[in-house]
């Protein structure tokens, strides 16, 4: 029997039985043999529901970007159903100046599902939204699972420890503390800067994209053979890192309900806005960085990327950015260099794919090419793969694109027709949000 979908929203004091009886489980499955068995043995899921009933609103809204309060604490619920099972407390540091995350915790029962990611990526959002430029996290020594996931998304240990007496029992619990950095990666900073110098050379051909019928990549492969577009008519689209917009554009003439194009650079987002106004259609043009777009949770149909997020977003923060935007059973498609063609590509020639390996697979992720100060990312198959299941989708394609036949080459070079009928040139993946 199929799961039905995970939804987050804020917790009210309906939630506190469900919390309880999980949050036992938690500390049953993740601590025993951690800490002194006696302050597990002692927890009573009734106990703890009424705690967690004095502490939880009345009410809430579903949208986790309306009525977040930075001088207190906020609760996050992941529901499968209308049953909370997982959340995550967020808030102003115990003890500092800085954001904390107080918990994270996933029935473990539905465990293996992306549930903790997207909690993750949710309390550092809200955190993130209150203008902390830090965070931190206490965690149980040996908890290794968590601290690998934490690991995962960018929290380091930094020495911090402490140990505390319990309430109920003669026992103590020693934690462990974990950092991260909530400002701004240097890689939005860059690429914001790089698309703001290419983005008169790109003007020059974006009104043929505009009116063009849709295709993919640089051999314009057409949109029958790929299929980035089935499900786009009467959908509500989102596009992470529109560039001149000219996707955003096909998926309004294609019959899309409603599109957003968001873009991190101001240079690239006038030419969509010049484009709209000599050439049509509309929709709005939203400034931001795409891993933490301005946008309500939950409100799109298809979320796609030709480029843009795919290739100078940072995977871990994007994909889980995008699953937060899209309803459940919503589409992600995104275009971007194969790997095969990353691992060929010459240092001194960027771009240029050859017939050689010029780096390893392994670990392959973030790359700065010798000549430009962008930064791209690119991941394996495998990584990729993990991170989309743990971001809460699930595969539904991995289309390769080959050059065809008559394929001749462009302003774009980074592979001749030659190279690209042996290998794919880029790849096209179509997830499903569960």
């Amino acid at each position: 029997m199929q799961a039905a979908p995970v939804t987050y929203r804020h917790a009210t004091t309906d939630d506190a039985s469900a919390i309880a009886a999980y949050h036992v489980r938690c500390w049953e499955t993740a601590y025993r043999g951690l800490i002194d068995d006696k302050i597990i043995d002692s927890m009573d899921v009734d106990t703890i529901a009424g705690r967690w009933a004095d502490v939880l609103p009345d009410d809430g809204v579903d949208d986790l970007d309306v009525g977040y309060h930075p001088d207190r604490t906020m609760t996050v619920v992941a529901c499968d159903g209308d049953v909370p099972i997982g959340h995550t407390v967020i808030g102003p540091e115990r003890d500092g100046e800085r954001g904390e995350l107080y918990a994270l915790y996933v029935d473990p029962d539905h465990q293996g599902r992306g549930i903790g990611t997207m909690l993750l990526a949710v309390a550092t959002r809200l955190l993130r939204r209150n203008g902390h430029e830090e965070a931190v996290l206490w965690t149980i020594p040996g908890n290794d699972p968590a601290i690998a996931l934490y690991e995962a998304h960018g929290w380091t240990l930094d020495g911090g420890r402490k140990t505390m007496p319990t309430v109920n029992v003669d026992a103590e619990i020693t934690e462990i503390r974990m950092v991260r950095s909530l400002a701004d990666p240097d890689h939005v900073t860059a690429n914001r800067t790089h698309w703001n110098r290419e983005a008169a050379g790109y003007a020059t051909w974006a009104p043929r994209a505009w009116q063009a019928e849709p295709s993919w990549g640089i051999f314009s492969n057409p949109e029958s053979e790929v299929g980035v577009l089935a499900d786009v008519a009467g959908a509500d689209v989102v596009e992470l890192g529109c560039g001149t917009g000219y996707v955003s554009a096909w998926c309004r003439r294609a019959g899309a309900r409603s599109v957003v194009a968001v873009d991190n650079s101001p240079a690239q987002l006038a030419t969509a806005a010049q484009l709209q106004r000599e050439i049509g259609p509309t929709f709005p043009l939203v400034l931001a960085d795409a891993e933490r777009a301005p946008l309500a949770s939950a409100s799109f149909d298809l979320a796609v990327s030709e480029y843009g997020a795919a290739l100078w977003c940072d995977p871990e923060r994007w994909i889980p950015e995008a699953a937060r935007l899209l309803r459940p059973g919503g589409t992600l498609a995104f275009l971007t260099n194969s790997v095969v063609c990353v691992l060929t590509a010459d240092d001194f020639e960027p771009g240029t794919a050859g017939r050689r390996l010029q780096r390893a697979q392994r670990g392959l992720n973030r790359m700065a090419w010798p000549d430009t100060d962008g930064i791209e990312f690119h991941l394996p198959h495998g990584d990729m793969l993990r991170l989309l299941r743990r971001s809460g989708f699930e595969v539904v394609d991995l289309v390769e694109l080959h050059a065809p036949p008559d394929a001749s080459s462009n302003e774009v070079t980074f592979v001749t027709p030659e190279w690209a009928t042996h290998w794919p040139h880029e790849e096209v993946w179509i997830a499903r949000r569960r």
